[in-house]
């Protein structure tokens, strides 16, 4: 089945492509946090350049504590369409699944650079 991010009742529920799930560990999938982003996408608090309200600070302190425990994180209600995570998802197969896919040449060479593939 399809992997859901966060509630099904959220306008910006996204499901990802069952197709895609295969790549991830279902026993993993269910030990990372989702975190709720919609204090970021109201027009108060720091995103207006004021300090942070409380549901601000709280996804914030949800955010540090799920990349330190878990190193991985969902995030729901980011205002991401999912007709554009299909397509990301889409575009990224395509690149390294082509014919002409050598993905040496795109990765980073040096430690100081080393940050994936670009």
């Amino acid at each position: 089945p399809p992997l859901a991010v966060g509630s099904s009742t959220s306008p910006q529920h996204l499901t990802i492509p069952g197709r895609y799930c295969s790549l991830i560990a279902p026993a993993a999938m269910a030990s990372i946090p989702t975190i709720d982003f919609s204090p970021f996408m109201l027009d108060e608090g720091c995103m207006v350049g004021g300090s942070p309200t409380a549901s601000q600070r709280q996804v914030a302190d949800q955010i540090n504590s799920g990349m330190c425990e878990h190193g991985f994180l969902y995030v729901d209600n980011l205002g991401i369409e999912e007709e554009e995570v299909v397509a990301a998802f889409d575009a990224g197969r395509a690149l390294f699944e082509g014919p002409s896919c050598d993905g040496s040449k795109l990765a980073q060479r040096t430690p100081q650079t080393n940050m994936g593939y670009v």
